[in-house]
């Protein structure tokens, strides 16, 4: 039971922060800045496709594919480092 709670804890926070460091790989700006940019926009879109569409499964499947788009960029980068210090 411990353990799933967990779950319902951990991937929520590494999904905003996989998020976060997608946006501040792409804009340059530090990571503590990219959070409440992440976390407010990722909330919008959940509950306005709650709205449009009568189910979560919409703004989860958004956050999937921005989750997958924030590790591209950080695998992708020109230099060659995952994350470069600047941002971290």
């Amino acid at each position: 039971m411990f353990i799933l709670e967990l779950v319902f804890v951990l991937v929520p926070m590494i999904t905003y922060a996989l998020v976060a460091v997608g946006v501040s790989v792409s804009t340059k700006k530090q990571f503590g800045y990219c959070i409440p940019l992440a976390f407010i926009s990722l909330s919008l879109i959940t509950y306005v496709g709650q709205f449009v569409f009568h189910t979560f499964q919409f703004g989860f499947y958004v956050a999937v594919a921005l989750v997958v788009i924030s590790i591209s960029l950080m695998l992708a980068q020109k230099d060659g480092t995952v994350v470069s210090r600047k941002l971290v």
